[in-house]
């Protein structure tokens, strides 16, 4: 009997220790952020998870999709929960030195830099932005629009960072008769919430106070005071608008969501807007005491929530879904996977092994499967065929050039048609993730796109001409290097050759349906089929460049040297139909309008035409 009554003396005096274990050991644990990335928002018109918010918006700051060692979804939840901390984080990134030298910032290696360094910066030289702000934007200098744009990134990330402060534990009163009379707690931690029901006895007092001298004040005044000026101070947050967490719940509200502070200001809010942001309160709890089990508990709860008060105007699937997408990063893989296969054929044209042939017949489809499954992923999440925008046309292209150099390659078996996919897709999956540094690639379409019969047969079209007319220009290049380095081997020249005139016939088909298709949708849309717009001239251009082609070759006229360096330029005709009408700016077609590209195009065209007339120079003195 004694014994058992020692054992449950020991159990019972261990069991509140081993509590405070498990505790000390959860709260040492990494936070999970699925779940609370998977938190529905609306942002630029779409309703999106939290994870391509946060994603968007450190594209905007950092130029970068991540932070070392922190996702963008941990970084949001730290600039949400813990701004202080946050202020300290070198996120900013100044590439420019003067930009440096105009806000008195040293210049160091990585060019990261703080919110507090900027800010700092901002408030010592206010008169120099002022006078930047007010030129107009063809007087300032690129330096000073680098400037600009860097003051207000600063300003979006401190509305961005007072998002939550309504709920956040910036309060304390010590005063027993302070406490009583706002009819709160003395001596806890108080939120902008807490006091908001009792601001009218606060600002109440201070109206009566406001012609006592600070000498006369009791310290019981003096607190009330402080308390009065910092809850000012707070109630200043309520124009950030950036985080629209909450759904709307009144007819009147139609689509439109909003932020906390929009909540408890506009009168936006009920009791489940209430409890919903009780959860947030809870995540921001869990997160200050790093509890990660806490934490998951409140974001599942809280995402939950937001689909429950969102209805139909949020799909969880779609969001669970895209928050998937940019876990998984297909596209990036799929890039990698088309360079190592370039690689291995390269190796193999060279040795003749067959290894490396087998090895790059592996990856490459590995990588079409997943390059599909991007963007099959892309069409379910935005509910639209595959291609609306310049980024998702870079996917598109460079996915129809690679499986129509596999389906070449299986007749074949050479690793040339292989090999012509793998540099299409490694180029133009590389070209992609400049416009993937922009900022949310599944943007929503203006108007006269948002149609999605036309965007499954006219763009669809008319970039599968792209893709099948950049196959066709880079076999060329192929042909006039096997012509120079194989000039014996007339049966490779030829299956090349036929490679050539049958990759024209199928880009002729694509770009001519495609322009025709696009003549009908623009009879509907503005009421003539045809008005010699850019892009309409540019997808003109390049079908009448393919039919010169092809009859040029089956006439006879064309020898198979000058077809296949014609069918080289046919990469030049492409491009400047692709991307160079979009720096002219003019037209109806002005969601296709883009910049900063002039120069990369520029090198790209002239390399083309100097690389041919290498390779004719070349091929005509050996001859």
């Amino acid at each position: 009997m004694r014994f058992l009554l020692l054992l449950l003396f020991l159990l019972l005096s261990t069991a509140p220790a081993q509590a405070m274990m498990e505790a000390q050991v959860q709260s040492l644990q990494p936070l999970e952020y699925c779940a609370f990335g998977e938190i529905p928002v609306l942002h630029e018109g779409r309703v999106k998870p939290l994870a391509s918010f946060a994603r968007a918006y450190l594209l905007a700051f950092s130029g970068k999709s991540a932070l070392p060692g922190m996702g963008a979804t941990a970084w949001l939840a730290e600039t949400l929960f813990d701004p202080e901390k946050a202020y300290e984080r070198p996120i900013f990134n100044i590439a420019n030195p003067d930009v440096t030298d105009a806000l008195s910032l040293p210049w160091r290696e990585g060019h990261r830099y703080s919110f507090d360094e900027i800010s700092g910066g901002i408030a010592k030289h206010k008169d120099t932005i002022r006078a930047v702000e007010s030129m107009g934007d063809t007087q300032r200098t690129p330096s000073q629009r680098q400037l600009q744009e860097l003051v207000a990134s600063a300003a979006a990330y401190a509305l961005l960072s007072e998002s939550l402060s309504l709920m956040q534990p910036r309060f304390r009163i010590h005063d027993a008769g302070l406490a009583q009379k706002l009819h709160l707690p003395r001596g806890q931690n108080l939120t902008f919430l807490d006091i908001a029901p009792h601001e009218y006895i606060l600002m109440g007092d201070i109206e009566r106070l406001k012609h006592t001298k600070p000498a006369d004040l009791t310290p019981a005044q003096r607190e009330e005071a402080f308390l009065a000026l910092d809850y000012t101070q707070v109630a200043q947050h309520q124009k950030s608008s950036l985080l629209r967490i909450v759904p709307p719940e009144w007819q009147r509200d139609g689509d439109a969501w909003f932020s906390p502070w929009a909540v408890l200001f506009e009168g936006h809010g009920s009791p489940q807007s209430t409890a919903y942001l009780d959860l947030w309160k809870k995540m921001g709890e869990a997160y200050a005491n790093k509890q990660a089990g806490a934490w998951v508990n409140a974001a599942e709860a809280a995402r939950g929530k937001a689909f429950e008060l969102a209805g139909d105007r949020a799909s969880p699937f779609r969001i669970r879904l895209e928050s998937f997408y940019l876990r998984a990063n297909l596209l990036p893989i799929a890039l990698g996977l088309y360079i190592a296969a370039f690689a291995l054929l390269t190796v193999f044209s060279l040795s003749g092994r067959r290894f490396f042939y087998l090895a790059a017949a592996w990856l490459m489809p590995l990588g079409a499967f997943l390059h599909l499954a991007g963007i099959a992923m892309r069409i379910i999440i935005m509910q639209r065929p595959p291609v609306a925008t310049l980024y998702e046309t870079t996917l598109f292209v460079s996915l129809i050039a690679v499986v129509l150099s596999l389906l070449f390659e299986r007749k074949r078996r050479d690793g040339a048609s292989m090999l012509v996919g793998s540099i299409i897709g490694a180029v133009l999956l590389f070209i992609s993730t400049r416009y993937a540094a922009e900022g949310d690639t599944m943007e929503m379409l203006v108007a006269v796109l948002n149609t999605n019969f036309w965007l499954a047969t006219h763009v669809v079209a008319v970039t599968a001409g792209y893709g099948c007319a950049l196959v066709a220009g880079t076999l060329a290049h192929l042909y006039l290097l096997q012509r120079y380095f194989r000039p014996r081997d007339t049966r490779t020249h030829e299956n090349i050759l036929n490679g050539i005139l049958a990759v024209c016939l199928i880009a002729a088909f694509f770009a001519t349906l495609g322009t025709i298709l696009g003549g009908i949708w623009a009879d509907q849309s503005w009421g003539r089929f045809w008005g010699w717009d850019p892009k309409e001239n540019g997808a003109m251009l390049i079908v009448l460049w393919l039919l010169w082609l092809l009859h040029g070759r089956i006439a006879q006229v064309l020898n198979p040297l000058n077809f296949a360096s014609f069918a080289l330029l046919t990469n030049v005709v492409v491009a400047l139909s692709w991307f160079g009408v979009n720096l002219l700016s003019v037209g109806l077609h002005s969601y296709g309008f883009t910049s900063h590209i002039a120069l990369n195009l520029g090198l790209f065209c002239g390399g083309e035409i100097l690389f041919l007339a290498a390779m004719r120079g070349l091929l005509r003195v050996k001859a």
